[in-house]
Order: C-alpha cells, then structure tokens, then sequence
C-alpha cells in the first residue's frame, strides 16, 4: 500500500507520548507533506524521500525549546505507520493508524 495518507500518530519521546497528525503525499520517489501537533504547530515535510513503502524526512518544528530538527524514518503496512526519530534529544520511535 502507499505511503500516502493521513495518519494520526504517537511519538515516545524522553519527554513523554507527543501526538501529532501527520499527512504525507508520494510523487514518484519524492515524499512532501506536513506534520502538526499541539505542542509544535505545523511543520512541513523536507527532504522526504520514498522506497516502496518505506520512508525518510525531516521536519524543523518550532518548540518551548527553540527550533527542533527531527529526522524520521519508517514504513506502512496496511494502514499502520511507525518508525524512528532522531532528534536533540535522542532516539525516539512512532507508531499510528491512516485516518
């Protein structure tokens, strides 16, 4: 299945569970799209690239913390996403379901 979609997602962060909803969209092998979360507000994707159903990209949300670089990776199965972000702060994963 592709990696397009809307899915509502969960980060374990060492700062406790971070929601967000994440949209990505696939044209050819390029991946665009947008992350948005309470804490966070909007950030769109950067550098996304995708292989199949597997996934890389960046975001730079603004946070209580200044300007956060997260570099994510992951795939889909079905309607499931989840994967890894690395950040500042260390590893953390991901998990969430296509709405």
């Amino acid at each position: 299945m592709s990696v397009d979609g809307t899915y509502k997602i969960v980060s374990k962060t060492p700062v406790g569970d971070q929601p967000a909803t994440l949209t990505l969209k696939v044209e050819g092998d390029v991946l665009t799209g947008s992350s948005s979360s309470d804490l966070e507000g909007v950030a769109p994707v950067l550098d996304g690239k995708v292989s199949g159903n597997t996934f890389t990209f960046s975001l730079c949300p603004k946070s209580p913390y200044g300007d956060l670089k997260l570099e994510l990776s992951g795939k889909v199965e079905g309607d499931t996403i989840s994967g890894d972000v690395n950040s500042m702060f260390g590893p953390a994963s991901f998990t969430g379901v296509r709405i």
